[in-house]
């Protein structure tokens, strides 16, 4: 199975050109974080090596040139962040 397949078919994890690296969406209803979970996005985004955050039209974050082979460690600290994977495809987005 080509693995990028396999990233495109779970929701909020985007494939990039470059086939090493993937785009991680987040979830953020309504556009609303806590200053302790942008803390701890900005600590999990150092720790993994991230050089950006990018803040979406849609009021969501993304976290740009992800290595793959680190998605499930990475999801897992988004989540006991309250920063979880988000929404893609046929899902609730946010819309101003």
């Amino acid at each position: 199975m080509d693995p990028r397949k396999a990233l495109e078919s779970a929701g909020g994890i985007i494939t990039q050109r470059d086939p090493r690296r993937c785009i991680v969406r987040l979830r953020a209803p309504a556009g609303l974080l806590t200053p302790a979970q942008l803390e701890g996005l900005g600590r999990i985004a150092r720790r993994a090596g991230l050089s950006a955050v990018h803040l979406t039209t849609r009021q969501t974050i993304e976290l740009p040139d992800v290595d793959p082979g680190t998605i499930g460690p990475l999801l897992a600290k988004l989540a006991k962040n309250g920063t979880p994977l988000g929404a893609e495809r046929n899902e609730v987005v946010n819309v101003v």
